[in-house]
């Protein structure tokens, strides 16, 4: 079994294709965080504005499952706005 990135790793395969991922359409932000499927690992977090399709899927077309073996969670935030 292949061994787990580090959290340093992770960081840095986020910068890597941050900019990729936020020329996707609905997507506001791109951070590491933790999972919210019940692992409490380590995650790469997409945040969109809006869910994609009109299904309601929440992935958008672009946004893959893993990226370099680091799983990435994707998440209907809404828009983000100063305050």
């Amino acid at each position: 079994m292949p061994e787990k990135p580090s959290l340093e790793r992770i960081k840095i395969i986020k910068t890597r294709h941050e900019p990729r991922l936020l020329k996707q359409p609905n997507v506001v932000a791109v951070a590491v965080g933790l999972s919210q499927q019940g692992t409490a690992r380590p995650v790469i977090k997409v945040y969109v504005s809006s869910p994609s399709s009109p299904t309601g899927s929440v992935t958008p077309e672009g946004i893959p499952a893993e990226i370099e073996g680091v799983p990435v969670e994707v998440e209907v935030t809404g828009e983000f706005r100063p305050q």
